[in-house]
């Protein structure tokens, strides 16, 4: 949700005195390339399994696949509600309307009844939020950790504006957690999904279309972890994890999948979600199928998705039509010609605002998070992914995927090339700014 940066007009100007990351910390391609020859002649099963990035593979994990605002909202407080002991929130816009406002009312409750109940919310992306909001829940008794405030006077450590916490995760009980693309916010209220709620939010706009997981097992341990570490490095006052347990899957007839969490940020001086999907990338030999809200890649992943393409993998890049960030949306275009020229197929969703994040590989690497393919999500971000080695999780995928593009326009390379004066303009100045974006 870019209209949160462009709120504070001052970010790219102020960015530039903070002494943040820069993209020489992104990982070597040539050393990537000669591992991933090696690996491509692995079965699939196997090809995927190595430790990139991240923890290791954890197996015995419930993951389900939750597709737009009512689904994913309707399923967290659900589990809000059934909450003994304690849940842990964490994302980057809190607005509470509409949809957003049911699951904060939920956490209210819950935090009245006595439950421990602690919301991690970014201080740029809630900037817009009114401040009584946030002492309604304090009144409530739930515990607030602004990250990284914008006013220098309240920073714990050192100050850092464009060190932003892109993540969003809800934990209940230390053992069923969600994550994906979706913010606490009122955008969500409606569905871009066929047949399903269409209840608009109050703002004259489009129904977003997100992607998110619902995850009980033992990668739960390792969510809780960075939630604490977060907590912990903003000064947030104490935190209990809950204790190691009950972390089997709810249910017993339930898949069990193998998870890896992928979690990057500045400070670990690692683009990690950037390494595994690159990873991902050249290891794949059959299709490779990426969603994204804001398109924006180095030339590394550009070289990348031009190289599987050129050795015959199906290569699909599912990118906005209508978009709340026209830079970007510029700076995505300006790469079209260079990617449809490798063979490179890219669409544009039309009817709704595509905010998911979301990768489908071989039908069996399949990844769900926050992380966008641009700057700002591989180096500026505290990001966080879920991969999932799974075929029938995979096959799932794949069907949201292609269910996408029925709403979709292909781009078409002849019209792409000859494209005016204007448009190459716009995206060569998009493209002057898209670290900071």
């Amino acid at each position: 949700m870019r209209r949160m940066m462009a709120s504070a007009g001052l970010l790219s100007a102020l960015a530039l005195l903070d002494g943040c990351t820069t993209p020489d910390m992104l990982p070597d391609r040539t050393t990537a390339l000669q591992m991933a020859q090696e690996r491509r002649t692995l079965p699939v099963e196997e090809r995927y399994r190595h430790r990139d990035a991240g923890s290791e593979l954890s197996a015995g994990n419930e993951v389900s696949l939750l597709v737009d605002g009512p689904a994913n909202f309707a399923a967290m407080i659900e589990a809000v509600e059934a909450a003994r002991e304690q849940i842990d929130v964490e994302t980057y816009i809190f607005e509470p309307v509409g949809i957003g406002a049911e699951l904060i009312d939920a956490l209210e409750r819950r935090a009245r009844a006595g439950l421990r109940v602690n919301l991690i919310y970014d201080s740029i992306g809630s900037m817009r939020t009114r401040r009584d909001a946030f002492a309604r829940l304090e009144a409530a008794g739930i515990r607030l950790c602004e990250f990284n405030p914008v006013n220098p006077l309240r920073a714990v450590n050192r100050w850092s504006l464009n060190h932003r916490d892109h993540r969003k995760m809800l934990i209940v009980d230390g053992h069923t957690a969600f994550t994906g693309g979706l913010n606490i916010s009122g955008v969500y209220s409606s569905s871009a999904s066929p047949g399903r709620s269409r209840r608009h939010h109050e703002r004259d706009e489009p129904p977003w279309r997100d992607s998110g997981v619902k995850l009980r097992g033992p990668a739960v341990v390792r969510l809780q972890q960075l939630f604490g570490q977060t907590w912990a490095s903003q000064g947030c006052g104490d935190y209990a994890p809950i204790a190691e347990r009950d972390t089997t899957p709810a249910d017993p007839d339930a898949q069990r999948r193998e998870v890896r969490i992928v979690a990057s940020g500045p400070q670990s001086n690692r683009a990690s979600n950037y390494a595994v999907l690159r990873s991902a990338i050249l290891l794949a030999t059959d299709r490779i199928w990426l969603t994204t809200a804001y398109f924006a890649p180095d030339d590394g992943l550009v070289a990348d998705l031009r190289e599987a393409a050129g050795r015959g993998v199906d290569v699909r890049l599912l990118l906005p039509g209508p978009s709340d960030s026209a830079l970007l949306r510029w700076a995505a275009q300006a790469r079209y010609p260079a990617l449809l020229d490798a063979g490179v197929r890219i669409f544009e969703r039309q009817d709704a605002l595509l905010h998911a994040k979301t990768a489908v590989i071989d039908g069996y690497w399949l990844s769900v998070g926050t992380a966008n393919l641009d700057y700002r999500s591989f180096l500026h971000n505290d990001e966080l992914s879920i991969i999932v080695l799974d075929r029938r999780l995979g096959e799932e995928m794949e069907a949201l995927f292609e269910s996408d593009l029925e709403h979709s326009v292909e781009m078409d390379p002849a019209r792409i090339a000859e494209r005016g004066m204007l448009e190459r303009a716009r995206g060569w100045f998009a493209r002057l700014w898209e670290y900071w974006l």
